[in-house]
């Protein structure tokens, strides 16, 4: 505290407190593929790693093009895409009306791929994506 010219008392302003620093951001894709059910986003569908695309939107993709395509498209890694395809296979689509891919034989095939490759997708730390096969598509048998 200081006393200004006229003898009054003159208080500092407070000090500004400035938030800490963020820290250094990994960017999404160094966190492991995962798939978010929120109910504040898309009406609680499924989503892809937080993003706005839906689980059934990739199966769609993946189903007519290919998982390649279908993460080239929507910048999406093969791994975002294939956890994306296993939920699906695993869980299904409940409430998917226009769809491309909800259909028996589509249930059928994903569900034998998603029992397939779940241990190659949950039982290690680091997987290696590229060696995970596709889920079949619809011209891909």
């Amino acid at each position: 505290m200081s006393i200004d010219k006229a003898g009054a008392a003159r208080i500092p302003p407070p000090a500004t407190v400035l938030p800490p620093p963020p820290p250094p951001s990994t960017g999404r894709r160094d966190l492991r593929p995962f798939v978010a059910v929120d109910p504040a986003m898309k009406s609680g569908q499924p989503t892809v790693n937080g993003t706005r695309l839906t689980v059934a939107a990739v199966a769609d993709y993946v189903w007519a093009d290919g998982v390649d395509q279908a993460a080239a498209d929507h910048d999406l890694t093969r791994g975002d895409v294939l956890v994306a395809c296993w939920y699906a296979g695993t869980v299904g689509l409940p409430g998917r009306r226009k769809s491309l891919a909800p259909t028996p034989l589509w249930r059928r095939r994903w569900s034998a791929w998603a029992d397939d490759v779940h241990q190659a997708l949950w039982s290690v730390t680091t997987v290696d994506y590229d060696k995970i096969p596709d889920p079949p598509g619809s011209d891909r048998g």
